[in-house]
């Protein structure tokens, strides 16, 4: 684990659990991801300019109101995953992303918790913001004493 990892997954879990959300923060890992096996959340830093542009324009078909960095899209899509993984038949689970090329946002389980996430930010923009602002430092500060070079 690295310096800070453990600020910001603190900083995550705090504002799911004070929002009513069950689901908690599995950690930083090379890609976003949620565990439903543990109801947990992981993030990355990685950017896969491809994909995070695919993602991004379905984001804004499905009637994103704000500009929202793809971290924290890629975030609420995750947590959507956890609010919704039960309207979705569980062999929705069982796919090969790598087979579905740019169709794989448009699967029932993604789609599915994108449109939560969509929703989520657009009616609670508040809330969303209060996040960034509570993580944001965390984040700047892993980069800095970890000497990690951001692209952005």
């Amino acid at each position: 684990m690295l310096i800070g990892e453990n600020q910001i997954n603190e900083i995550f879990n705090e504002w799911l659990e004070d929002n009513g959300f069950d689901a908690r923060i599995a950690g930083l890992e090379p890609d976003f991801g949620w565990y439903m096996s543990s109801d947990t959340i992981a993030y990355s830093f990685v950017v896969a300019e491809k994909f995070d542009k695919a993602f991004q324009r379905v984001c804004e078909d499905l009637g994103l109101n704000y500009e929202i960095d793809i971290f924290w899209l890629s975030f609420f899509h995750e947590l959507g995953h956890s609010e919704t993984y039960h309207y979705v038949d569980e062999t929705a689970f069982l796919i090969d992303a790598d087979l579905l090329g740019d169709d794989y946002y448009y699967h029932p389980r993604e789609i599915i918790a994108t449109e939560w996430a969509v929703n989520y930010i657009n009616t609670n923009i508040d809330k969303v913001k209060m996040l960034m602002q509570m993580v944001r430092p965390a984040i700047v500060r892993f980069f800095t004493v970890n000497n990690i070079q951001s692209e952005n």
